[in-house]
C-alpha cells in the first residue's frame, strides 16, 4: 500500500507497481482465506479495506473471536503472538506464517492440509541448511 501511495516512487518501484495493482487484496481458497495481515473481526471480508488488509494486527490478533474461513496470514513474527522463535502459529482459525525470516529465524512452507510446517533457517551462519519439520 505505501508503494501505491508514494509520490515519487524509484525507477525499480515503478516496474513493480503494474503488477501490485493488478494483485487481489485476499484469496479464498476451499476453507481458507490468504491476506496479508488479517481481517477486522467486525467486517465481511469483502467490506475490509486495503488498509486493514495489508497492515491490521493487535484488533485481529487479541480479538477471541474465530473467523470462518481460517485465515492465513503474515505480516506479524509468530514469535510476537507467543509462539516459539521461527514457528508457524496456529488458534482459533487464524495461521499465521511470518516466522521470521527476515530476522533470521527461519523460512516456512505450510502443508495445510495435513497441518505440517517445512522450514530452514536464514540465518547467516547456517542459510538453508537445516530442513526442519514441525506438526502445526
Amino acid at each position: 500500500m505505501r508503494l501505491m501511495n508514494e509520490p515519487h516512487p524509484a525507477e525499480w518501484q515503478k516496474a513493480w507497481l503494474p503488477l501490485i495493482q493488478e494483485m487481489q487484496l485476499y484469496i479464498r481458497y476451499e476453507r481458507y482465506l490468504f491476506v496479508h495481515a488479517g481481517i477486522h473481526p467486525d467486517l465481511p471480508v469483502e467490506q475490509q479495506s486495503l488498509q486493514t488488509l495489508t497492515e491490521i494486527r493487535r484488533k485481529f490478533h487479541e480479538d477471541t473471536f474465530v473467523p470462518e474461513p481460517y485465515v492465513v496470514f503474515g505480516h506479524t513474527n509468530t514469535e510476537r503472538l507467543g509462539c516459539v522463535p521461527g514457528t508457524v502459529y496456529w488458534a482459533n482459525h487464524k495461521i499465521g506464517i511470518d516466522t521470521g525470516a527476515k530476522h533470521h529465524l527461519r523460512l516456512p512452507l505450510a502443508d495445510l492440509t495435513n497441518r505440517l510446517a517445512y522450514s530452514c533457517s536464514t540465518h547467516p551462519n547456517s542459510l538453508y541448511s537445516d530442513l526442519k519439520i514441525t506438526s502445526i
